[in-house]
């Protein structure tokens, strides 16, 4: 039981220490790639022909997305970020999950402080231990 108290205190310590750059930039860019498809893809092409009417050109040319231009590179570009980064924040959960599931079980833990002690390793190598 100290440990998963010790434990819970560590983990609720790591996350005051984070910044909000830290725990917010998965979201941020999330954010920023919506309102840039949003202005390039609605807000632009509807106020471009408003703005060049009422300016008093007589040739209306039609709104090109600047997104688009050089293949298309930035919207790979966010969706290779906000993909890697995604899934790298459901492994962060699974691991955070698979850990709390570990020192919520008393005998869990128990069994593995035991095994610890008798061979003299981390907690991680005795895992290997109870599992035989």
């Amino acid at each position: 039981m100290p440990d998963q108290i010790d434990k819970q205190k560590f983990v609720s310590a790591d996350v005051a220490h984070q910044n909000f750059i830290n725990t917010q930039w998965r979201p941020l860019m999330a954010w920023l790639y919506m309102a840039t498809c949003a202005f390039d893809f609605l807000v632009a092409p509807i106020l471009w022909p408003v703005f060049q009417a009422t300016s008093g050109i007589i040739e209306v040319k039609p709104w090109l997305p600047i997104t688009l231009q050089g293949a298309g590179l930035y919207h790979l570009a966010m969706g290779a970020i906000l993909g890697i980064t995604s899934w790298q924040r459901s492994q962060e959960r699974i691991s955070a999950m698979n850990l709390q599931m570990n020192y919520s079980d008393p005998s869990i833990a128990d069994r593995k402080r035991a095994a610890a002690r008798r061979a003299a390793m981390s907690s991680d190598d005795a895992d290997a231990l109870i599992k035989k």
